[in-house]
């Protein structure tokens, strides 16, 4: 993504503008905060790469003037990090994450809210990770400490609650997905009223969590009030292609392709746009797309769908990534019902290499692919093969 232009026919949003103005005015004191404003308000309209440098450059200075085991450094390091995450940038994040988690400690004690609040983030980024086990563990701990100081009401305690959410989603507790995606909406709604980005953010997590349980009605409903609310904030905010996603599923489970295909298509044209080509949310759409496409009956669609979207996340997120094996699994399931197991079997060994490396090998996801493999092995005439993985499953899971 480069640098927008903008002219007399696209001025440049207020906000930004003033942030702009102020940084140009500021003496040396007061560049770091006023680097850091401009930042934020770059980042609400989903300008993160040109935020970037300006936390970049916060950095330096930070690192200049207190050092770079600081507690100002470790403020400039954060948010660096939650800027690279918007990006989908998780491994350039991770090293940040961690080196302001340990400034902090050191200097604050492990049981201070700004500790919290580095774990709340981590704990997220596991879990786009796939490493469910540790963001668990963070998000509990960061959860944990807001409630000891009394502020399990505050915005710090809602992100927690937004994060628990993608996670219990990611690990299949729905009911709990969903439940707790309420509670997230009603802080949010005390905390921030009904137009606010962050009551946008809470309305699509738990129109997100609902489709998941079939309430496919009322996730309707919640996620076009969201896109609403992020079309008054910037009308192509990066984050509407999540929405877009989030509403062509919905339709997709109603059974309601042209639409779904319509919705899929506006995330594909606008995350191609705002974001590039090789961007992980374009990945996913295109997994959406194969998905529609097989469920129509349109296999050639399909295929392309899904090979594009195994080369883009695969790009974006790394071979071991679980998003990658799910789109390997969605494609291969899609080959064995065309008679074409030599085609699935390799998809579906690399996505059990990945799913064993991230949830074990006793994970339910694991017991899918085994089952899969046999399949693939018996289509291809290889019945000891296909007996060797069922037996496999059943030594794991007694099944």
């Amino acid at each position: 993504m480069t640098p927008r232009e903008h002219g007399a026919e696209n001025p440049e949003p207020s906000d930004i503008a003033l942030a702009r103005q102020r940084l140009a005015e500021a003496g040396p004191d007061d560049q770091v905060p006023r680097l850091n404003d401009l930042a934020k308000a770059l980042s609400d309209h989903g300008r993160w790469q040109e935020a970037q440098s300006c936390l970049e450059q916060a950095l330096a200075r930070q690192m200049k003037a207190f050092g770079p085991d600081s507690l100002e450094a470790a403020a400039s390091l954060n948010l660096l990090a939650v800027n690279h995450c918007l990006q989908y940038r998780y491994y350039e994040a991770r090293p940040l994450f961690e080196k302001a988690l340990k400034i902090r400690i050191e200097r604050l004690g492990d049981d201070h809210p700004e500790v919290a609040r580095l774990l709340n983030n981590i704990g997220s980024l596991y879990t786009s990770l796939g490493d469910y086990e540790k963001s668990s563990a963070c998000l509990r701990r960061a959860l944990d400490i807001y409630c000891q100081h009394g502020l399990e009401q505050g915005e710090s305690a809602f992100k927690v609650f937004s994060n628990l959410v993608g996670l219990y989603k990611e690990t299949g507790q729905l009911a709990l997905a969903e439940e707790t995606a309420a509670k997230a909406c009603r802080l949010a709604e005390t905390l921030f009223g009904r137009e606010h980005p962050l009551y946008a953010t809470a309305i699509n997590n738990l129109a997100e969590a609902q489709a998941a349980n079939n309430h496919t009605d009322q996730a309707e409903a919640l996620v076009k009030q969201g896109i609403e609310i992020k079309r008054r904030q910037t009308a192509d905010h990066p984050e509407l292609v999540y929405y877009l996603i989030n509403l062509a599923d919905i339709y997709r489970r109603q059974d309601k392709y042209i639409e779904s295909e319509a919705h899929y298509q506006q995330a594909l044209n606008l995350g191609r746009r705002v974001m590039g080509e090789s961007h992980t949310l374009v990945g996913l759409t295109h997994l959406g797309l194969g998905t529609m496409y097989e469920l129509n009956q349109e296999i050639e669609r399909a295929e392309v769908e899904y090979q594009a979207a195994i080369a883009i996340i695969e790009r974006s997120l790394g071979p071991n990534h679980p998003d990658v094996a799910k789109a390997q699994i969605k494609y291969a399931r899609m080959l064995l019902e065309e008679n074409k197991a030599e085609r699935a079997e390799p998809l579906l060994r690399s996505a059990l290499a990945a799913l064993e490396r991230c949830f074990g090998a006793s994970s339910e996801r694991v017991a899918e692919v085994l089952s899969l493999l046999s399949r693939a092995s018996l289509a291809m005439g290889r019945a000891e093969e296909a007996a060797a993985w069922l037996k496999q499953k059943r030594e794991r899971y007694g099944v």
